[in-house]
């Protein structure tokens, strides 16, 4: 999570059959440390620290909190614009052509060493995010919105530990999911501590809907006039949960939620946060599956 922030991304994943210990975990984590790209290499990845994405030389206390672990994946990668590369691939093309006749193949050879070149001269682009390990529910928590980011933090998690992770999904697969966001939409001013944000798009002519009115009433006319034969692409919904309010938005695509939070909450330490914002994560999973399973209840 963006432990120090009230915004931030919520992908969870389930984390079968581990055994492993705080220690042996920090052991494993270290073996696959980032580590600085070579100039021929166009991406890398790695783990860090939590504090700081350029400290791949973390000990067991920078990432053991209680009953959690928490790292940063780090990826870096080197951005070549595509017009940069067909200028260069052009002017030496050109000249190779008044020497010989460039096949296929060759020409595809070409494309790849001007690319090549280009790697080598360009500085990498250095991002990270935050993840935490819930060791005692085995619950992952990754900070992201990016598919490709989860995709790779995946990959590495595997190579790391050996252990498979399974998006949480909560049963829901992708049309599954299109359906729960209608219902949702379709049915929130009969749910308790659960309202529409503003942040709805439609998939027909990606229909955004903005409220414009000034009072409960008017907000609900608006809502009413527009529900009818509109599937959801995106839902945001305001959701109550113990002393706090919520703004979590969905998408029709994954179950990669975006969270804002309306308290601005300052921590006297690391470790703090870690524990405070770990039972905010719960707390959210846990509203949602709720969701779901009334959703399920409902027949639908």
């Amino acid at each position: 999570m963006s432990y120090l922030k009230s915004n931030f991304n919520l992908c969870v994943f389930e984390v079968p059959q581990n055994s492993l210990n705080a220690s042996e975990i920090h052991d494993l984590l270290t073996q696959k440390a980032f580590v600085e790209l070579l100039a021929s290499e166009e991406f890398g990845d790695g783990w860090c620290s939590m504090e700081d994405m350029f400290n791949s030389n973390f000990g067991l206390a920078e990432v053991n909190f209680s009953e959690y672990i928490a790292a940063g994946y780090r990826y870096d990668q080197k951005l070549i614009p595509k017009a940069l590369i067909r200028k260069l691939y052009k002017g030496k093309l050109k000249a190779r052509s008044k020497e010989e006749k460039l096949s296929k193949v060759d020409r595809q050879i070409l494309k790849e060493e001007c690319k090549a070149e280009l790697v080598i001269k360009t500085l990498a682009k250095p991002n990270s995010v935050h993840w935490i390990w819930d060791i005692k529910s085995n619950l992952i928590y990754l900070d992201t919105k990016s598919s490709k980011t989860v995709d790779n933090f995946i990959m590495l998690f595997t190579k790391t530990f050996g252990l498979n992770l399974t998006s949480k999904n909560y049963g829901l697969v992708e049309d599954q999911l299109s359906r729960f966001l209608d219902n949702i939409w379709t049915n929130i001013e009969t749910m308790d501590g659960v309202w529409i944000d503003t942040n709805v798009v439609f998939d027909a002519n990606k229909t955004k809907f903005n409220f414009s009115g000034s009072d409960l009433e008017s907000y609900l006319k608006e809502i009413e006039s527009i529900k009818k034969d509109k599937p959801v692409e995106k839902l945001g919904i305001c959701i109550a949960i113990k002393d706090a309010d919520y703004s979590i938005g969905f998408t029709n695509k994954n179950f990669i939620v975006t969270v804002k939070d309306s308290a601005k909450m300052k921590f006297e330490s690391v470790d703090a946060a870690v524990i405070i914002n770990s039972d905010r994560m719960k707390l959210i999973t846990n509203k949602i599956l709720n969701l779901v399973k009334n959703y399920y209840k409902g027949g639908i």
